[in-house]
């Protein structure tokens, strides 16, 4: 049953601080927000066909750049696949999403996974971002969020993120 976003708007803060663990798929046993936990991501079913074809492909310390990483589903397998020597960035420009993001890195105690809050693009500056309906379907150059936007070349050239092995 899917809730109105109306009532998602006044539920979500009283149940973002819960957590609850996900039950399979390949992050069972980390931690997960109720408020997240619709659309298959508690259960591990989210996407769980393209997940483990992420899985087989990232391999241990590898660089992964998670563009548009969302609440951090992605991020959270990346991290453990890429193990203690490998790094993630983890993009998300949404205030929203990336406060959500940052609960879970820091509810599964990732210490290699670098959350920027930037949309990355082929410039440097800023965007409209975001949209209607769910916030996985948020884009840049819609909604009324001004968010950051930087190029992959600017943030190599000073050192912020080094070169990925793999981008989602």
């Amino acid at each position: 049953m899917r809730i109105p976003a109306s009532v998602r708007r006044i539920i979500d803060p009283l149940v973002a601080n819960l957590r609850v663990p996900i039950i399979g798929g390949v992050n069972r046993g980390l931690w997960w927000s109720l408020a997240s936990s619709g659309s298959g991501y508690a259960s591990g079913r989210r996407a769980s066909a393209q997940m483990v074809l992420l899985e087989s492909l990232i391999q241990a310390d590898d660089v992964v750049f998670d563009i548009g990483a969302h609440h951090g589903y992605v991020t959270l397998a990346a991290a453990h696949k890429v193990g203690a020597k490998g790094r993630v960035y983890a993009f998300e420009p949404s205030l929203t999403n990336r406060g959500r993001l940052m609960r879970h890195v820091a509810w599964n105690k990732l210490v290699n996974v670098s959350v920027l809050p930037f949309a990355l693009s082929n410039f440097d500056g800023e965007s409209n971002f975001g949209g209607s309906g769910t916030s996985k379907m948020f884009a840049m150059g819609a909604g009324t969020e001004i968010v950051a936007v930087r190029s992959a070349a600017s943030l190599l050239s000073e050192g912020m993120v080094v070169r990925p092995d793999f981008v989602k």
